[in-house]
């Protein structure tokens, strides 16, 4: 809501009306499912350490995986 468009009051009322309205899925039930599912990750200690592992395992992995080996790399001209 921008300031100088929308008045404080009626942007406390916008609020208090969004706030008041229950979700009714849709569109967005996917991502609210992904988040509660991430909610359940992290309530959970064993399930944390084990996430953070894979992400360290994945970033790891892709930084010592070898470069592709380019033209420059192989004496070819770069020209």
């Amino acid at each position: 809501m921008g300031g100088r468009i929308v008045a404080e009051g009626l942007a406390t009322e916008i609020l208090e009306l969004w706030l008041a309205t229950p979700f009714d899925g849709g569109r967005h039930q996917r991502r609210v499912d992904q988040l509660l599912e991430l909610e359940a990750t992290f309530a959970d200690p064993a399930a944390q350490d084990a996430y953070l592992q894979s992400l360290l395992a994945a970033a790891t992995g892709a930084a010592n995986e070898p470069a592709a080996a380019g033209p420059a790399s192989q004496g070819a001209p770069t020209s």
